[in-house]
């Protein structure tokens, strides 16, 4: 019967050290999942004394409508068995509020008991384990339905009002969706605020991203927006996310990818930005972002007044310094 019917799957990651290996298994009661599936995943980790892990991309089918029908709980339990010690590892439906109509992704896998050595690591590793899985073992692309389900599944993250996450996180998805109809959903979600820090960000990962956008800005018609009269509204919000990169990547100067393009954002934007700026340089390329008018430019210079100050006295600090070096 489970045979017949449409399922999805859903995906967790296990890490831990290689000396210690684990077993998973179903309960028997459940209805509607089957066919849990291990692989190995590729370690994300670059220093040395990480080698000794083990990386785990654990996945089982589960089938919608037999699992809302014959099981009295949204809750389902794996069994986790590892140097004789026995877990639980629990996914609450309704809690986590997973989707169980397309693939699922687990970023924050719960244990029962927790006596066991599984190795908690960030959102961005996770992502990347996940993405290497998919695009290199499972051979989809990037506009395969189950490359749309990941970034989808991944983006409940970033849409969480109550997570925070790293820039990294952020991009790397935002790397995934450039040239997908997702980027019209995940473009609007980014917040500032709920930026954590800048992440585990690789010179390669950084330089990849810088290429993805040159590129775009040759054709930007790519970008695929279902309502025309959002479309001025999200490459607004698209160019803010560009800049605020940047200013993490370029601490020392005002350097951005969009130095030669006119770039015009809202009085809220500019003041974010000029919140992360590090320098006078760059308060004065991102108040040049309202553009012309006035009355913005000195509503700018009034709320981050104090900021601005700051930097000032900074700089004037550096130069003096400077000065009794010389």
């Amino acid at each position: 019967m489970e045979s017949e019917s449409e399922f999805h799957y859903i995906y967790f990651n296990l890490i831990y050290d290689v000396s210690k290996e684990i077993k998973i298994s179903f309960y028997e009661e459940y209805k509607g999942i089957d066919n849990l599936e291990i692989f190995d995943g590729k370690n994300p980790f670059e220093s040395s004394h990480n080698n000794n892990l083990s990386i785990k991309i654990c996945r089982f089918k589960l089938y919608p409508d037999i699992f809302r029908d014959k099981n009295n709980e949204n809750i389902i339990k794996i069994n986790l068995e590892q140097n004789n010690n026995k877990n639980e590892i629990i996914f609450n439906l309704d809690e986590d509020n997973i989707d169980i109509t397309r693939d699922y992704y687990e970023y924050n896998i719960k244990i029962e008991n927790a006596n066991t050595d599984i190795i908690k690591t960030t959102y961005d590793h996770q992502f990347e384990i996940y993405d290497d899985f998919i695009m290199n073992k499972l051979h989809k692309t990037q506009n395969s339905k189950e490359n749309e389900e990941f970034i989808n599944s991944s983006l409940r993250l970033i849409t969480d009002l109550k997570s925070k996450y790293t820039l990294n996180f952020y991009m790397l998805i935002f790397q995934k969706c450039l040239k997908n109809k997702i980027l019209q959903k995940h473009i609007p979600s980014f917040f500032p605020e709920k930026i954590s820090d800048f992440g585990n960000f690789s010179e390669k990962n950084k330089n990849s991203i810088i290429i993805l956008i040159y590129n775009w800005f040759k054709k930007p018609d790519e970008i695929i927006i279902d309502d025309e009269n959002l479309k001025n509204k999200i490459y607004e919000e698209l160019y803010f996310v560009i800049i605020y990169f940047n200013y993490f990547c370029y601490k020392d100067n005002s350097k951005t990818v969009l130095d030669n393009e006119k770039i015009f954002l809202t009085e809220n934007h500019v003041s974010k930005l000029i919140q992360i700026s590090k320098n006078f340089e760059q308060i004065l390329t991102t108040i040049n972002y309202v553009g012309s008018d006035f009355k913005s430019i000195i509503l700018v210079i009034n709320i981050n007044f104090e900021k601005i100050l700051k930097i000032i006295k900074e700089s004037k600090k550096n130069s003096d310094n400077m000065l009794k070096i010389i």
